[in-house]
């Protein structure tokens, strides 16, 4: 028993010795390419920009310092969808809501970046439906 014992300390004594190529941690592919895709993305996603778009067609004071919207912004970016895209949103619905006292509230980040976006980005540009409100008969 005691021979045993020596054998396996003389045996762990040995350095062990392996190739870089085992030592490096092997890399996923997938994993690379995602946070190659990402990384960048992160460091230039426009949030002023989309603001100060949203604030100049809303007539609205959104603040950049705001953590609910740069998430919401960044959400979307890590989708795929460019600042392109939010300016579009935000000409539909702005297009949409902007005269309309009762949907104007709604042109805010939280309503067109938010789970919806995707569907406002595709909707059809249109022209509103007229309604008798929407002309003075009185004149």
């Amino acid at each position: 028993m005691i021979e045993k014992l020596r054998e396996f300390e003389d045996s762990s004594s040995e350095p062990q010795t392996r190739s870089i190529e085992e030592q490096t941690p092997v890399e996923d592919p997938e994993k690379t390419e995602e946070s190659a895709v990402i990384s960048p993305m992160k460091k230039q996603i426009p949030y002023a920009e989309i603001l100060a778009y949203l604030n100049e067609k809303t007539g609205k004071n959104f603040k950049l310092s705001s953590i609910k919207t740069r998430e919401l912004i960044q959400a979307r970016y890590r989708e795929g969808f460019t600042l392109e895209d939010f300016n579009r949103v935000i000409d539909l619905k702005s297009a949409d809501w902007k005269s309309d006292p009762v949907w104007n509230k709604f042109l805010r980040p939280e309503t067109l970046f938010g789970t919806k976006f995707e569907s406002y980005l595709n909707q059809k540009e249109g022209k509103k439906k007229l309604t008798e409100e929407d002309f003075n008969f009185d004149e």
